[in-house]
């Protein structure tokens, strides 16, 4: 376990305290042990009896139902990569400032995940939990050396997506979406090329979904049934939701479609 900072802020956090009286465990204080657990990036092993021998010692608690219930709330990511399991803290770099003389992490970064949870739908709520913990450094005394500057951050479009992904493919589909590193690669490579927002990509997937449904021609729109194809086939879908009234949902038959790819 290492020295973290938390700042008074964490504990009128609203929604952490809804979660906790939803799941009725103890989710405030096992995400500020996670803070002290994870490495100097906010890392960690997917490992919940282990953890909750370290952060919950008395507690007569299945930790696995913990961590899960963080999840699902975007406080933290689980991702694989090989035959491991991860943890990630997503804003991390926004709320600790880790002294320099840390140990180097030695966990995949979550960018290299060939899996990624789907049970992981709703955005990450860690920005919320401690509104100035940037300015904390680990330890005491003035004359620390100063910490890694932090990694430039990635577009953040593709957490945008890949966290509402899921969700809004289960109330399109009734299915469940098992999101792949082929996924996260893909979406990686596709967004430097587009300029439009994280909402207007999901709701041009909705309305691809739409063609799914009821045109089983739109070979494009079908493809965008996974983030890969979506990544392959966007301009497409554009060019053909502008032929039909500026991205209007109203479908275009068969024989118009195909008119509009030739």
């Amino acid at each position: 376990m290492r020295i973290r900072t938390i700042k008074p802020e964490f504990y009128t956090h609203e929604e952490l305290f809804e979660a906790e009286m939803a799941e009725k465990l103890p989710l405030r204080v096992a995400f500020s042990g996670l803070w002290c657990a994870a490495d100097r990036c906010g890392r960690f092993k997917w490992e919940p009896r282990r953890l909750g021998i370290l952060i919950l010692p008395y507690d007569n608690i299945d930790f696995s139902r913990v961590l899960h219930a963080l999840s699902t709330r975007g406080f933290i990511a689980r991702y694989r990569v090989g035959d491991a399991w991860f943890g990630a803290i997503p804003t991390w770099d926004k709320h600790q400032v880790i002294n320099n003389r840390e140990r180097p992490s030695d966990i995949p970064d979550i960018a290299e995940a060939e899996e990624l949870d789907a049970s992981g739908t709703r955005g990450a709520r860690v920005g919320h939990a401690s509104k100035e913990e940037g300015k904390g450094r680990e330890g005491k005394g003035k004359d620390l050396p100063p910490a890694d500057k932090p990694q430039k951050a990635g577009d953040s479009r593709h957490h945008e997506i890949t966290s509402q992904w899921c969700e809004r493919f289960r109330n399109a589909f009734g299915s469940d979406y098992t999101m792949s590193g082929q996924d996260l690669s893909a979406l990686k490579r596709f967004l430097p090329t587009c300029k439009d927002s994280s909402n207007d990509i999901l709701k041009n997937a909705e309305a691809a979904w739409v063609r799914i449904r009821n045109d089983r021609y739109a070979k494009a729109c079908k493809a965008a049934s996974s983030i890969r194809g979506l990544c392959g086939a966007y301009n497409d879908i554009r060019v053909e939701l502008s032929a039909n009234g500026n991205g209007s949902l109203d479908l275009l038959d068969a024989e118009t479609f195909n008119r509009t790819r030739t």
